[in-house]
């Protein structure tokens, strides 16, 4: 699924896709107000369905100038909405550098994105609003997209990430003067020092601040992310079968093997869980396991553990069922939980879960409670 006509369809005052194959011109979409890149990579791997732009960690810096009179002059200081999507290089966002995503710079004053404290930080000098949103940029490599919008008349300066509204960083103040020739993505200025060494994709500005569905339709589209699942088949007693699956990290030359061994730990601790035998599991293609019916009676599909977690990072809520529970690891002093806590299997197998798995939002679950549900055998 492309991401072009998403930005596309919500009118964007300026976009750029910044999937250039060549030339130093990023073409601006809306009305040709092409910027210019300064050491880029152009046509690196990117988001929604297009290539992007990297910028590497290298001296002469990379950034993209954004320098045509035209955007200069609809930029609107009092009221506005900014979109990016952006993957660091890890381990970039843990060093004490001043590293800027985006700077819109004014004669006097600027609205800025970069880091503090190895965490994403919003800054809008009109009445000195700076908000540390502390959000781990690099914690596993991904794509995230950042957007910002603000009024002045409605007191509102506010950032979105991944489709998480933060809370509202208070009343901005006007922007006195238009903006200037230092307006850059990916570096601090036009002379490219303290950069931000990233994947960039879909730069776009609103001279407004565009609504809530907007908001949604623009930043929830975690279904055009990479993504690589899990899943897992078990065969109960009578021979009918039930399978359980969850996120897990993109799959690439690089880390095969570690998340091979992540995959076996997991499924080593499920064993101690469950009493059906393993179909089939795998992560992007299938193995066979077994084909043959679980010995034991009690096996059943019907009788489930509800595995409840959430996210690290955004604190949503979300489950994912196991078939043919083993109740043997039930809490002995609560018989509708397994026991964690136990030093045993069932702590091994929530490290082992929390360590593999991804919630549907690409960050690492945190388990909750583990509740057995199901019809009784």
């Amino acid at each position: 699924m492309s991401y072009i006509p998403v930005v596309l369809n919500a009118n964007p005052t300026a976009y750029y896709v910044l999937n250039d194959s060549a030339g130093s011109a990023a073409v601006e979409l809306m009305h040709g107000w092409n910027g210019v890149y300064q050491n880029a990579l152009l046509a690196q791997p990117g988001f929604g369905g297009t290539v992007g732009v990297q910028f590497p960690d290298t001296t002469p810096h990379g950034l993209v100038r954004l320098n045509h009179g035209g955007w200069y002059g609809a930029f609107a200081p009092t009221a506005g909405t900014i979109l990016l999507w952006i993957k660091p290089l890890p381990g970039i966002w843990n060093d004490p550098a001043s590293r800027w995503i985006l700077n819109l710079a004014c004669t006097s004053g600027y609205i800025r994105l970069d880091n503090a404290n190895g965490g994403l930080r919003v800054r809008h000098s009109g009445s000195g609003i700076s908000l540390n949103v502390g959000y781990p940029m690099d914690a596993d490599n991904r794509w995230i997209g950042i957007l910002l919008r603000w009024s002045v008349a409605l007191g509102i300066c506010q950032v979105t990430i991944d489709g998480v509204q933060q809370a509202n960083m208070g009343a901005p103040g006007a922007q006195p003067t238009p903006l200037v020739a230092d307006t850059v993505l990916a570096a601090q200025s036009i002379a490219g020092t303290h950069p931000m060494p990233s994947t960039l994709n879909h730069f776009a500005y609103w001279d407004t601040m565009i609504s809530d569905d907007l908001v949604s339709q623009l930043t929830e589209v975690s279904g055009m992310v990479d993504k690589c699942t899990f899943s897992c088949t078990h065969t109960d007693y009578d021979g009918e079968r039930s399978n359980h699956g969850f996120n897990v990290t993109p799959l690439t030359a690089a880390n095969f093997d570690a998340q091979n061994t992540l995959m076996n730990l997991y499924l080593a601790a499920l064993v101690e869980m469950v009493l059906g035998n393993r179909y089939k599991s795998g992560q992007g293609n299938w193995v066979l396991n077994n084909i043959e019916n679980a010995s034991d009676q009690a096996a059943q599909r019907e009788l489930k553990w509800l595995i409840q977690y959430h996210d690290g990072t955004t604190l949503k809520s979300y489950s994912v069922e196991l078939p043919t529970a083993k109740t043997a690891v039930l809490d002995p002093n609560d018989r509708a939980h397994a026991h964690i806590g136990d030093a045993g299997v069932v702590d091994a197998f929530v490290s082992a879960f929390e360590a593999y798995a991804l919630t549907p939002d690409g960050h690492a679950p945190i388990v909750d409670e583990i509740t057995l549900v199901g019809r009784p055998i």
